[in-house]
């Protein structure tokens, strides 16, 4: 597997002469498999970038696995560019939230209404699918299998362990020592 680092920062993005090394945008890893299978971990500012990058590669077909619904996890995608291009096959995958009862799509599709940005959810033209997943549950892609695991912080939050042939890479966002919280 290739691991490409879009966004590694928390919080806000600070892209500037500070952060060159490791760059300013918050959360976004792409994972491309032996066979070229395309998953994306998160979608912070990063993801803006990636998505430019793969215009050059449509169609498109990606599995995006939110980690979970801070802003620094989910503010890059209404600026993720192949949502707006008809025949981009795109499933987005992540957590229910149990405490405000809401699903993915719903979390996700509120930051895209008319008062905090010009184009609503349902106005994006790629085919996006939406998967709520419950913990330990494995989602088997073409190539590799990836399977949310429960980690600790104040909302619902998956890591993902990704297996693909003999290779496994584990991602989570955020995760806090239990006595912390």
């Amino acid at each position: 597997m290739k691991l490409t680092f879009w966004g590694v920062r928390g919080s806000i993005p600070t892209p500037g002469p500070n952060t060159v090394r490791y760059g300013g945008n918050t959360t976004c890893l792409e994972i491309r498999t032996p066979s070229d299978e395309l998953i994306i971990l998160d979608g912070g500012s990063g993801i803006r970038e990636l998505g430019m990058k793969l215009l050059g590669q449509l169609p498109i077909k990606a599995n995006v696995f939110i980690s979970h619904t801070h802003w620094d996890h989910i503010q890059g995608l209404p600026f993720f560019v192949p949502f707006f291009i008809p025949g981009q096959e795109i499933s987005i995958h992540g957590t229910f939230d149990p405490v405000y009862q809401k699903d993915l799509q719903s979390i996700l599709s509120a930051q895209m209404e008319y008062c905090y940005f010009p184009v609503r959810s349902n106005e994006l033209k790629a085919n996006i699918t939406y998967n709520d997943l419950r913990e330990q549950q494995g989602v088997e892609l073409e190539s590799a299998k990836v399977c949310g695991i429960l980690m600790n912080h104040p909302v619902m939050t998956f890591g993902y362990r990704i297996d693909c042939g003999e290779k496994s890479i584990f991602f989570t966002g955020d995760h806090e020592n239990p006595t912390n919280i």
